[in-house]
């Protein structure tokens, strides 16, 4: 009978320091798991349009369908199909419309609401762009960085075109003749496009 007694005794031991280390495993995963894996990114604009086909990609994030109002952020990449349009709207009001099969990296934005004032750097790999400038281009250009040329836009409104290789020479077969990388100024101060070394403008 005693040795049964000690035999309860030790299994009711043995019960209460597993249901106690099950107790603070179960505090420690609260614990771990109330803790954000990653502190969430300030939005710096939204798409103010979609058509479907338009897919956002955060940085370290997986990709996402576009939708009106989604936040972005910076580093996010935006990328069209065949059938896709977006038009973002930032901040400082700046919009940019992006027509199908274009991609592009929101690779900077910075904006002082009190001083109106920042900067907006895109990089764009291909597709047509439509940009019309909010209050940073008033005082600093936003500029485009194709593969071949960095395009600046100051206080206007300007298209953007970036072409492929494969798209030239495309083009080249049919006879035609597509530039690596074109700007046209609808309105404004000033469009520069740097090309290496020499940098042609328009005002």
């Amino acid at each position: 009978r005693r040795r049964n007694n000690l035999v309860l005794s030790d299994m009711v031991g043995f019960i209460l320091r597993r249901f106690v280390a099950g107790i603070f495993l179960l505090s420690a995963f609260s614990l771990l798991s109330s803790v954000p894996a990653q502190a969430e990114l300030p939005s710096i604009g939204v798409p103010a349009a979609v058509r479907p086909d338009a897919l956002g990609t955060p940085p370290g994030a997986e990709e996402r369908i576009l939708q009106v109002g989604l936040g972005l952020v910076a580093d996010e990449t935006i990328s069209t199909g065949p059938t896709g349009q977006t038009h973002l709207l930032f901040v400082d009001g700046s919009t940019i419309s992006i027509g199908p099969n274009a991609s592009l990296r929101l690779d900077k934005f910075v904006y002082d609401s009190e001083a109106k004032e920042g900067e907006l750097v895109v990089n764009v790999s291909k597709g047509l762009f439509r940009f019309v400038g909010g209050r940073i281009s008033k005082k600093n250009a936003v500029l485009f960085k194709a593969p071949t040329a960095v395009i600046g836009i100051r206080g206007g409104v300007a298209i953007v075109q970036v072409n492929t290789p494969q798209q030239i020479a495309a083009a080249q077969n049919n006879g035609q003749t597509l530039p690596p990388a074109a700007a046209t100024m609808l309105y404004g101060d000033r469009v520069t496009m740097q090309v290496g070394d020499p940098t042609q403008s328009i005002t």
